[in-house]
């Protein structure tokens, strides 16, 4: 049965809290636990269990869930009915087909919004829309966000520590979950655009009817530099269509030149009455607007419809470690560092890693690094079939698929499942300020992707990485889980 909405968001809330709190201090580890058993026995085990620990998790938790939940901006969400509600009033209100009950067939009020929208839909009907980025712009950047959750969201109750932790966690939450919507919404968006353009042609067209059921109208026209040929040419492109679809036929050359008007001549009859040209310019409106907003309005929904993630399997994995850590499984990793000696702060984020992708009840042994040449003393006893390996790695190594590369399949052989790490916080600290930074980081990248097999599980740590650590670490933790199944059998 599909999550609502707001479970889902509670859900994955709480998930992106306990992550980043691996180690319980704003929700502790019994209470994650307590919660798990209670829901264990309910059909709905993800928002039940999301449901006891709000209730075990404090007053904060509860507000600052509250906070996220219901923000004083979710009144936004009904301004798409209003936008549309809007464009058909606006079009309804716009004008009377002319002064003086005289319509101007050159000045027709639908006239501009035909070749707006011909132009609109034409832009929109390239190919190359299908392939521009579906990423929304973030509205603030990380450190503005990361303010503005503070201030709104977390506030001054809790201490120092916590509020950090809450605040990184807010900021990973909201980051990931714009990356999550970001196709759904720009699809949404797309749906309430070409609703409000088809209510803005509709709201016109209405309004054209209803002045004319309540008032005679006159057609005529006056130009300095067309004559009544040229018009009936004009005509018959613009009108032709519609001209074809009803059967109204286009005033001729002669009925043209009866109908043309001149206000310096005040005693001449205004011409003929204007139903046809209403009728003609109806029909126009729903031939170049209408069915081509309808295409784009059909092609946005199809958008949307296919935008909206699929969370079965994150679903599943997920209930599963929770069901798993409150089974009491503890997991022991071994974490071996491979040629070189990982300073306290990579080994910092080394174990952060860890915990997110095993859970926070995980043990980690760490080991001696591996010298050059002693590859297979060093590591012949270190994995099993029931055991998880990390292999720590320098990013500033330059792997060979002899050496380094060779080295990796064997542990991946011989491990239940095996987590390869290039450490690249030094290599960071020490070329980050270079030009040419960013060309020596991807060289590396590609070259440590060449010595790894693509079904290995691989992260590279570095400063950025560690501000938004989910968004990598989710992928991988999926492989991970993926890996020991198929090794268990299952």
């Amino acid at each position: 049965m599909p999550i609502p909405p707001d479970a889902l968001h509670q859900i994955l809330l709480l998930r992106t809290l306990e992550e980043t709190d691996a180690l319980g201090k704003v929700i502790p580890i019994d209470a994650r636990e307590q919660a798990t058993r209670q829901a264990s026995q309910s059909p709905h085990f993800l928002t039940d269990r999301a449901n006891f620990l709000m209730q075990r998790g404090g007053e904060n938790l509860a507000r600052i869930v509250g906070r996220v939940m219901h923000p004083p901006w979710q009144c936004l969400k009904y301004a798409g009915w209003g936008i549309i509600l809007g464009a058909g009033i606006l079009g309804w209100c716009t004008n009377e087909l002319g002064l003086d009950r005289v319509v101007d067939i050159l000045a027709f009020p639908l006239l501009a919004l035909v070749v707006w929208n011909l132009l609109v839909c034409s832009f929109m009907l390239l190919p190359h829309r299908g392939k521009s980025s579906s990423v929304a712009k973030p509205l603030f950047t990380s450190v503005q966000l990361r303010n503005q959750l503070e201030k709104h969201f977390v506030g001054e109750t809790v201490d120092a520590p916590q509020r950090d932790l809450l605040t990184r966690s807010l900021v990973t939450f909201f980051q990931n979950w714009q990356s999550r919507t970001a196709p759904a919404s720009k699809a949404r968006h797309h749906l309430i655009f070409h609703a409000a353009a088809l209510m803005l042609a509709g709201g016109i067209v209405a309004g054209m009817y209803y002045h004319g059921l309540r008032k005679e109208y006159r057609a005529s026209w006056e130009s300095t530099f067309l004559e009544p040929s040229t018009l009936h040419s004009v005509l018959k492109v613009v009108l032709g269509p519609a001209s074809a679809v009803t059967g109204i036929n286009i005033p001729s050359v002669e009925t043209l030149a009866e109908m043309r008007t001149s206000h310096l001549d005040k005693a001449q009859p205004v011409g003929g009455n204007a139903a046809p040209f209403i009728h003609l310019w109806a029909t126009t409106a729903g031939l170049f607007i209408g069915l081509p907003r309808l295409l784009l309005l059909l092609l946005a929904g199809r958008q949307l419809h296919k935008s909206r993630p699929d969370d079965t399997s994150m679903l599943a994995s997920l209930e599963e470690r929770y069901r798993a850590e409150a089974a009491g499984q503890t997991s022991l990793v071994t974490v071996r560092p491979i040629y070189y000696e990982p300073d306290s702060a990579s080994q910092e984020a080394i174990r952060l890693c860890v915990l997110h992708l095993w859970g926070g009840k995980t043990r980690l042994h760490y080991l001696p690094k591996v010298e050059m040449g002693e590859e297979e003393e060093g590591l012949k006893a270190e994995a099993s079939p029931e055991s998880s390996t990390v292999l720590a790695f320098s990013f500033a190594t330059t792997p060979e698929q002899d050496v380094h590369g060779e080295l990796i399949r064997n542990m991946a052989a011989r491990s239940r499942s095996l987590l390869v790490i290039t450490d690249a916080l030094s290599f960071a600290a020490r070329h980050h300020a270079l030009p040419e930074y960013q060309q020596r980081f991807h060289q590396r990248q590609e070259a440590w992707h060449r010595v790894i097999c693509d079904a290995i599980p691989w992260l590279t740590i570095t400063p950025e990485m560690l501000k938004n650590p989910l968004e990598i670490l989710d992928p991988i933790r999926a492989k991970l889980h993926s890996t020991a199944r198929t090794k268990d059998g299952r």
